[in-house]
């Protein structure tokens, strides 16, 4: 699937709102009424780096790592980009399946780290709707921790993790 670099601002803020609707209206299709739609957040969410900081690890003697989710029945997430919080980070591709067998991307993500901002974009985004079980393989030219963001959004039940605004 392609992947750029080359997006407005204007392109991307359509991009990131239509993606969040969209995940409101997967979680609210299930019968949720509150949804609350926020960052991903990579400890919590993923179960990757420490203290919710970017960072994938890609074990020693590997050129790979895995991360997997199985989504609850009112949690949905969505992908649209990756950005290198460091140009040195050696990551070349990510693919997004649905399960072990079915694969949904993969995207050489290589190029966006010759770009002012490191910041590359899915030509289409990724979405999981609830209940999937979520399976990003994330690939290096060598093994140690990688400061590589996914780019997206989390829609879940009002409550799970954020409550939503609070009025004074």
């Amino acid at each position: 699937m392609p992947f750029t670099t080359k997006y407005t601002v204007e392109q991307i803020q359509g991009i990131r709102n239509a993606l969040k609707k969209r995940l409101e209206d997967e979680v609210k299709a299930r019968g949720i009424a509150e949804v609350v739609v926020r960052d991903i957040l990579p400890t919590d969410d993923l179960g990757i780096g420490a203290n919710n900081a970017w960072v994938i690890t890609i074990p020693s003697g590997a050129t790979s790592v895995t991360i997997s989710k199985d989504l609850p029945d009112d949690m949905a997430f969505g992908f649209y980009g990756v950005k290198f919080l460091d140009p040195a980070a050696d990551v070349t591709t990510v693919r997004f399946k649905l399960g072990q067998a079915k694969i949904k991307a993969v995207f050489q993500v290589q190029s966006a780290v010759t770009e002012e901002d490191k910041t590359g974009y899915f030509e289409e985004v990724i979405l999981y709707r609830p209940k999937d079980s979520m399976v990003i393989d994330v690939f290096a030219g060598s093994a140690g921790d990688k400061k590589v963001q996914l780019l997206g959004f989390v829609a879940e039940r009002k409550g799970r993790t954020v409550v939503g605004p609070v009025e004074w």
